[in-house]
């Protein structure tokens, strides 16, 4: 059994890093668009 989990936990963990990957990546495109864009209020 805990063979089957270890082979499994690192597919979830490497789903949840490219998520985390992926969000911070967007939220950081987002900052520069505003910060870039003239009448950001």
């Amino acid at each position: 059994m805990r063979i089957g989990r270890r082979r499994r936990a690192p597919l979830s963990d490497n789903h949840h890093f490219r998520l985390m990957i992926a969000a911070a990546r967007q939220t950081d495109a987002n900052d520069r668009l505003e910060a870039m864009s003239p009448d950001s209020s």
